[in-house]
């Protein structure tokens, strides 16, 4: 009963929080910046495409994955093999 009474009031604040939000005007400078934003990112990634083909670069993100993920899961064994008394690995 009490908690159910404090999430109404929670829920209450938070409905009127986001029914003044469209009314402060700010929103249209957001919608016009994210736009500006994303048509230079897309702008830039169409020039980048132009020096270096895009399977290039999928192939390099994929290496980069394999050599970290391996070098992560050696110290992982190492530390367990290090735990294990009687190997006597250092």
């Amino acid at each position: 009963m009490i908690i159910k009474g404090l999430l109404e009031l929670i829920f209450g604040a938070f409905k009127l929080i986001l029914n003044i939000l469209p009314t402060i005007g700010g929103i249209q400078f957001l919608d016009t910046l994210l736009t500006f934003v994303n048509d230079i990112l897309s702008k830039g990634i169409g020039l980048l495409c132009f020096f270096i083909r895009p399977s290039t670069v999928l192939q390099g993100f994929t290496i980069f994955a394999v050599i970290f993920t391996f070098k992560h899961s050696y110290n992982f064994v190492m530390w367990v093999l290090k735990k294990i008394p009687f190997l006597g690995i250092e």
